[in-house]
């Protein structure tokens, strides 16, 4: 056990949690928790590292090492894989640096970890784990992601999160209601892409009337076809409460939780739209394992994501009904961190929600006169919005604060800001013309003939030795190769503006102070440009920017920018808040700070070493002398 004078150290991360959003709705009063922590500790913007995402970020605020060190980036690609064939960064495996709750674990400290990247697996002795690797895309135990269900015809991106379905007689049924005019819809369950098992279930949904003759005004789920064996049931505009079932998949039964609303259904029972959340198991997502049936018995089943920005944006959900996830989500976690933190011994809490940076990605446009789907009347209902998220995520920090005391020091820290999405460059007929990536009649890439691969995060050369189909030499050709991707992204411009696209294009050895370098680091690195367009977009002609770019249709935006970049009423650097014994009170620094600072100075507050990889420095004018 440490021997200073804090005796807990709590890091809160909300991901995506904005400085300049903070600091205004601290000065009008709006998150009365954080205000008191920079009002009795420390506040500082940090500065993330190159790329200014969520999957290197994390890993520099636990270690104090840069994604240089740590590996850590929101898509790898790993030696000798190829490269349009990149994994998911967020898997502990994937961390070469060490982390906060290994150096406990050494020193004989015990940690308790949710849902932060790369904690999963679990890679440290004396950890109690809940959750999983801190992925923001889809999850590794789900048995179906959450979809929602029509009975119209599917275009463009709808099916990655609608599914169509029949309305139909209902036929085949146990115990159904006599003389009834009662319709089925089947909702076949879809994994995600990460998921590590497959399913082939399905839920039974019937469309009933409440009272005969009044129109269909509610829908019940079952598991089966037996109306006596109902799960639950919604009307319209409502949540079922939540309901489990046991599911087929290819590792046998598997008992999992889910609950649905009904966003709209016509009287006469013709349309429907139904929404289902991820189904998700009731057991095995904590160490130790037996945890898990104990949190869904003190706080109600767990789901590791609410809905993300693609499932609004195309139809499947609204915002509020985002919303109303997100403060599930919230609350589930006050409540799991109120019993975990009582039951067992810890020295170390460790947290990450991510619900901010879902919620920003989608309704930046309106509070940002800068977007080009701006509209005045609708920001003061924007601001309301932004209010209520980063309202939850005060009071996750006010209920962490009441569980742990006085004598704990508690940061409260954002791996990066957001800010507004105006413009992703089509250079991909460039790319075509440059010869530097070839395609065959089919539209798949020719390795044979490719020299480079542009992706979100820079360019690789398609290098001998190195990659599966390389034929670029190292030495000459391989500078030479780079000298062109160099060459086509210095030209790329915005089409109206004429303004160039990138402000930064150089090789990855040139871009060492963003932190960049290591075997995971694209050979040529780019920073975007935020623009100002100058005017407004329709929707249509939004989504067909975002459409041949490079971030979707995301309203507000991060990545692959310059650390330092302030854009508008946005940014993309983070924060740092934290009050508790050994840091001064009511210090904010004139100038950002690191994210590779956060962990050696917690640390040295905390009276505990850095972790071994750190390459941060200690903020000595934080901390009590």
């Amino acid at each position: 056990m440490n021997d200073s004078k804090a005796k807990k150290l709590v890091i809160v991360g909300l991901d995506g949690f904005s400085p300049t959003i903070v600091e205004r709705l601290v000065a009008e009063g709006s998150l009365p928790t954080i205000a008191r922590f920079m009002e009795r500790g420390c506040y500082a913007r940090s500065t993330p590292f190159w790329t200014c995402d969520t999957g290197g970020n994390w890993a520099s605020i636990a270690s104090g090492a840069p994604p240089a060190v740590h590996g850590c980036h929101f898509h790898i690609h790993l030696p000798g894989q190829p490269l349009d064939e990149p994994v998911l960064g967020f898997p502990s495996q994937y961390c070469q640096a060490e982390l906060l709750w290994q150096t406990a674990s050494k020193l004989g400290m015990d940690s308790i970890v949710f849902d932060y990247p790369h904690s999963y697996p679990v890679n440290a002795e004396r950890m109690i784990h809940v959750g999983e690797d801190g992925c923001p895309d889809n999850s590794l135990r789900e048995l179906s992601h959450a979809r929602g269900y029509v009975n119209r015809s599917l275009s463009g991106h709808e099916p990655e999160v609608l599914t169509e379905v029949k309305i139909q007689p209902a036929s085949g049924w146990q115990n159904l209601p006599a003389a009834s005019h009662i319709r089925e819809v089947v909702l076949p369950l879809v994994p995600g892409s990460r998921s590590e098992r497959v399913t082939t279930g399905e839920i039974f949904a019937l469309l009933e009337e409440s009272s005969p003759g009044c129109g269909y005004d509610r829908v019940s789920f079952f598991e089966t076809r037996d109306y006596q064996a109902k799960l639950g049931e919604a009307k319209v505009g409502q949540w079922t409460p939540w309901m489990q079932a046991a599911f087929p998949t290819n590792q046998g039964p598997v008992e999992a939780a889910f609950r649905a609303k009904v966003p709209q259904m016509t009287p006469e029972g013709t349309n429907i739209r139904i929404l289902l959340t991820q189904t998700y198991p009731t057991t095995g997502f904590t160490e130790p394992a037996g945890l898990s049936e104990e949190l869904v018995s003190h706080c109600g089943p767990y789901h590791y994501q609410a809905h993300t920005q693609e499932w609004v944006f195309f139809g499947a959900c609204d915002i509020d009904t985002t919303l109303e996830e997100m403060e599930y989500h919230v609350q589930w976690y006050e409540k799991a961190a109120e019993y975990v933190l009582g039951k067992y011994d810890w020295d170390l809490f460790m947290i990450k929600w991510h619900d901010p940076d879902t919620f920003e990605h989608i309704c930046w446009n309106m509070i940002d006169p800068v977007h080009p789907l701006y509209d005045p009347a609708h920001e003061e209902e924007g601001w309301e919005l932004f209010r209520r998220v980063y309202g939850m995520g005060d009071r996750l920090v006010q209920t962490i604060e009441q569980i742990v005391g006085e004598d704990a020091i508690i940061a409260v820290v954002s791996d990066h800001g957001q800010f507004a999405n105006t413009y992703s460059p089509d250079f991909q007929q460039a790319v075509l013309d440059s010869g530097l990536t070839v395609y065959d009649e089919e539209g798949n890439i020719d390795w044979s003939k490719t020299q480079a691969y542009f992706d979100h995060d820079g360019v690789w050369v398609n290098l001998q030795g190195r990659d599966p189909q390389g034929i670029v030499q190292s030495g000459e050709e391989y500078e030479r190769v780079r000298d062109a991707a160099i060459k086509l992204l210095q030209d790329v411009k915005h089409p109206e503006t004429g303004q160039h696209a990138f402000n930064l294009v150089c090789r990855k050895e040139d871009a060492a102070f963003m932190g960049v370098g290591g075997d995971h680091a694209p050979d040529v690195v780019f920073a975007l440009q935020p623009i100002d367009i100058g005017r407004r977009y329709t929707l249509d002609e939004y989504e067909q920017m975002c459409s041949k770019g490079m971030w979707r249709f995301s309203r507000g935006t991060h990545g692959s920018q310059l650390p330092s970049t302030r854009f508008s009423l946005g940014g993309t650097e983070g924060i740092f808040i934290a009050r508790g014994p050994g840091l001064k009170q009511g210090m904010t620094t004139e100038h950002p700070i690191s994210m590779g600072d956060i962990a050696p100075t917690l640390c040295a507050a905390f009276g505990m070493p850095a972790p071994a990889d750190n390459q941060g420095a200690i903020l000595n004018k934080l901390l009590e002398q």
